[in-house]
């Protein structure tokens, strides 16, 4: 029997042929048989056990994987390559380390991978409502992402708040451009204020590999737009493309998508700062920070 190497798309094959049978009402699988159908698909020689095998090994990672979202305070740092873990939160992580000592680590440093299959196949209770525990939030002063847009400091002052020291003044949106708002007088405004230079230093690295990845993400939309004679993208069909490899209404719940969509289109600047981050977990991030605030 050899052995079978689990890349993502294999796996993939694999749980779509487990939640076809799923479907179709077969509660018990029967091993052979599916690795017969797999074997099919993938030209390989997986053996009934292997694939009974693999589909434990899912299962556990999937639910260490639910486990994890529902933690606070940690974040995975790319630039150490390890997690940055809050201090109030380090006995909920050894905790959490203790009791997925095979997965924990590696699913809080990288995306796992098919969660939508998974999730469809095991049945998870991940998904919460907005307002609940979701994915690790930033750790104050140590998570990448608040480490990374350090060069703006924004600091929330009133000013012109009317003639009623009782009003409201509406609601508070980061002046996320640096300019003034020109809201009228009963509005806060927050002052962006510029921090010292040695503390605005970013790597050149990392500028290089943002503004790659956004020049990448706007070429692809101009190559769309110009090889047919649609229109560019509405605003609504590219927050929409950013959100769909989130998973949001799988991993947060409907209600959670709906006021992540809501919150990037009240706001240009919002939209700007969310489509200029680079990866998936930095934009879960970023949606976590304020719509849990």
């Amino acid at each position: 029997m050899g052995r079978i190497t689990w890349t993502d798309e294999r796996t993939r094959k694999l749980l779509v042929i487990l939640n076809d049978e799923k479907d179709k009402g077969i509660s018990k699988h029967n091993w052979a048989n599916v690795a017969k159908i797999f074997n099919a698909q993938t030209s390989l020689n997986a053996h009934g056990k292997q694939v009974q095998n693999h589909y434990g090994d899912l299962k556990e990672k999937f639910k260490c994987w639910e486990d994890y979202q529902r933690m606070t305070s940690i974040a995975y740092n790319p630039k150490t390559g390890d997690v940055d873990v809050e201090e109030r939160s380090l006995p909920r992580w050894e905790a959490f380390l203790e009791r997925h000592s095979r997965y924990g680590r590696a699913v809080a440093k990288k995306e796992l991978a098919n969660v939508d299959l998974m999730h469809k196949l095991f049945g998870g209770q991940s998904a919460h409502s907005v307002g609940g525990c979701f994915s690790p939030a930033m750790a104050n002063k140590r998570s990448y992402l608040s480490q990374s847009m350090e060069d703006l400091h924004i600091d929330i002052n009133v000013e012109g708040r009317g003639d009623s020291e009782e009003d409201d003044g509406g609601d508070v949106v980061p002046n996320l451009s640096g300019e003034r708002s020109s809201s009228p007088p009963k509005t806060t405004t927050p002052k962006v204020t510029r921090k010292r230079k040695s503390e605005e230093t970013i790597d050149t690295d990392e500028q290089k590999r943002r503004q790659t990845s956004f020049d990448s993400a706007i070429k692809l939309l101009t190559n769309v737009a110009g090889t047919s004679n649609a229109p560019p993208p509405t605003k609504a069909q590219q927050i929409k493309a950013e959100l769909a490899p989130l998973q949001l209404e799988v991993t947060r719940g409907d209600a959670y998508y709906i006021a992540a969509a809501r919150y990037l289109t009240s706001d240009e600047r919002i939209w700007d700062a969310f489509a200029s981050l680079t990866n998936d977990n930095q934009k879960r991030m970023f949606l976590d920070e304020a719509l849990n605030a």
